[in-house]
């Protein structure tokens, strides 16, 4: 855990001089750079309860949660702040990766469009967009398909008997999100035509794995 900074320091000072000022949303985001979230988090709590609604608090709530890992918790404000400050640079760099986290692809990309409507400079867009999970064209995935095994000797609806595959790719297209059978995340299209290679020859091998199970 990082030391307390100079800022830190000086917060608490002016703090103790003033406890009725709004110095505790600065000493919160400084406690929270330096690692001190469950300070922060209590700071936070305590200063909205005398003060809700208020912005800067919740966006520093928020980062917060974030950097616990937790965005069930860091959502909701997100989402209560953003109709409210939609041009707010940080809270929109904030916002999109956690709407990717949940599942939320529609609604990220309308938040990056709008940020491109709002005077936000290219590299960030860039920066947002990588966000967003790759999505083939027809032609690429096309490719995918017929580098799984028995797809050219099979209809679609046959390949291993398993229509998971096809109904996979179908969601993919569509822009849905469906976890592993594992549950570890999201299927994802290959990235190239080599990654798409790779993942035939890992699935060719789990096959020949269970038929020699059989």
């Amino acid at each position: 855990m990082a030391a307390p900074s100079a800022d830190v320091d000086r917060l608490r000072r002016e703090l103790r001089a003033d406890p009725g000022s709004m110095r505790w949303v600065p000493l919160a985001d400084a406690l929270r750079r330096t690692g001190e979230l469950a300070e922060a988090e209590q700071l936070l709590q305590r200063g909205l309860a005398a003060h809700p609604g208020l912005r800067s608090a919740m966006l520093v709530l928020a980062r917060v949660a974030v950097e616990q890992g937790d965005t069930a918790r860091a959502l909701p404000l997100l989402d209560e702040l953003y109709p409210r400050d939609r041009e707010n640079i940080p809270l929109v760099q904030l916002y999109v990766p956690q709407l990717v986290a949940a599942g939320r692809l529609t609604e990220a990309e309308a938040v990056i469009d709008a940020a491109s409507f709002s005077g936000l400079p290219s590299e960030l867009l860039d920066e947002l967009r990588a966000q967003l999970p790759v999505t083939l064209g027809p032609e690429a995935m096309d490719e995918v398909l017929q580098s799984l095994p028995g797809s050219s000797l099979e209809p679609m609806t046959d390949l291993f008997a398993v229509p998971r595959v096809e109904r996979r790719v179908a969601d993919r297209r569509r822009g849905v999100r469906r976890l592993r059978a594992d549950g570890s995340g999201p299927f994802t299209a290959p990235r190239s035509p080599e990654a798409a290679r790779a993942r035939a020859a890992a699935l060719r091998a789990w096959l020949h794995a269970v038929e020699g199970a059989g």
